[in-house]
């Protein structure tokens, strides 16, 4: 037996070295990484795995051709897209509780401005809804709401009961 190993399930190396399969496995292996959300981030690992799929017809081909490469149509990111921004109304501490509701369920509002409704309506500190993630300053503005709701309806059962022992 001799000592050159054979290895017939090899690839073609390329005389300038670093193949785009090459590359193309490493990018799987760190989606693989990735994808438990505890220590990676699974949206980063969809993304190189799409990466990975994308090349994989080029595998053969060195790395040196990647600036030549047509890898698809160029797809603008959801996150990237412009929105249309809608504007808060004036007068934030008067607002009728539908039209906060209405402002809350509004994707067109950004996190800046929930929270200078969050501040000025309810006197949640600005602070607070500003280390919170978008979604969760949504719902303490929500909660907030809904506590002011619930006092509403206990000040009319009050008012109510009120009148009827008055009469």
């Amino acid at each position: 037996m001799s000592d050159q190993n054979v290895n017939t399930n090899a690839e073609p190396k390329s005389r300038n070295g670093l193949l785009i399969g090459d590359v193309m496995r490493y990018i799987a292996r760190w989606a693989d990484l990735q994808r438990d959300e505890r220590i990676g981030n699974p949206e980063i690992s969809d993304g190189l795995r799409l990466l990975a799929d994308r090349l994989k017809p080029h595998k053969y081909r060195p790395v040196s051709e990647l600036d030549g490469l047509q890898l698809g149509p160029k797809v603008q990111h959801p996150r990237k897209a412009k929105k249309t921004l809608a504007e808060l109304p004036e007068d934030l501490g008067a607002l009728p509780c539908d039209t906060i509701n209405a402002i809350l369920n509004d994707e067109k509002y950004l996190k800046s401005q929930i929270v200078e409704l969050g501040a000025c309506r309810f006197g949640i500190p600005r602070s607070k809804l500003n280390r919170l993630p978008r979604q969760q300053a949504i719902a303490s503005v929500r909660a907030a709401l809904d506590h002011e709701r619930s006092l509403a309806a206990i000040a009319e059962q009050a008012k109510r009961a009120g009148e009827r022992r008055s009469a």
